[in-house]
């Protein structure tokens, strides 16, 4: 059976092998030599209010939904809160057999963020994404809070 891994980071959509960024989100990722995909993000945010940083899913080829990906967090934030809870995530496939699933919502998993109240500097959130299909992922945001 095919499946896609959905990575919904910092209000983008990416996926397997394409990556979709809006405006004012930095994007960037590689491979590690133990297979672990590495990514970072750049999420900007206002003090005081909760920011979602990132969600994932998996889908099957007839846009049935696998397993949400588990969400472990490998890095607290120094200056803030970071919390997890399933969500649903809409994709948005731009081509694609997966194409058909656009605008079926799916279970998935979401990270947030809340910065300490009165602060206002940088922070760094970092999270381990393991999919029901066995891939894993590793997700560094640096959050800019303002």
């Amino acid at each position: 059976m095919f499946a896609q891994n959905i990575y919904c980071g910092v209000m983008n959509l990416q996926y397997k092998t394409v990556a979709c960024l809006l405006a004012g989100i930095a994007l960037s990722g590689c491979v590690s030599t133990n297979g672990v995909e590495q990514e970072t993000y750049t999420a900007n945010t206002v003090a005081g209010k909760t920011k979602r940083l990132y969600r994932a899913t998996s889908v099957n080829l007839d846009c049935t939904p696998l397993e949400a990906p588990t969400f472990t967090v490998i890095q607290h934030p120094l200056n803030g809160k970071v919390f997890i809870r399933k969500d649903g995530i809409v994709p948005s496939y731009y081509t694609g057999k997966y194409r058909k699933c656009n605008g079926r919502r799916i279970p998935g998993t979401a990270s947030f963020y809340t910065a300490t109240p009165g602060f206002v500097g940088s922070d760094t959130v970092k999270l381990r994404i393991a999919f029901d299909t066995g891939e894993m992922s590793e997700v560094s945001i640096r959050i800019n809070v303002k």
